[in-house]
């Protein structure tokens, strides 16, 4: 029983660890806290309902790239309040769409 539970364990744990470490890869939407995309804050996809604290409010240009196809920003969790329209390839300064940290979600 305890080499049975052992091996779940080790099985689920290395399935986790390799659908965790694929998504970044796969997202497709990197936030910068700077403009002229300096210093990564991570690669999101579509559909992230929050940036996490590390990114929340920070993000000063973005790149798009595949998977992704493009980005719209929201201001707020969940994509609520002000939004950016669609990035396609993304933009180097966030500021010249009044949208310089302010991003809390990406979708």
């Amino acid at each position: 029983m305890k080499k049975t539970l052992a091996a779940f364990a080790a099985t689920t744990l290395a399935a986790g660890l390799a659908i965790g470490a694929a998504v970044p890869a796969q997202a497709g939407i990197v936030l910068y806290q700077y403009s002229d995309y300096k210093t990564s804050l991570g690669d999101f996809g579509r559909g992230t309902s929050f940036v996490g604290t590390k990114a929340n409010d920070k993000a000063s240009s973005l790149k798009v790239s595949a998977p992704a196809g493009y980005a719209i920003l929201h201001q707020h969790r969940d994509y609520v309040g002000k939004r950016t329209g669609k990035f396609l390839l993304g933009t180097p300064s966030l500021s010249s769409w009044s949208f310089d940290n302010t991003t809390s979600s990406v979708s």
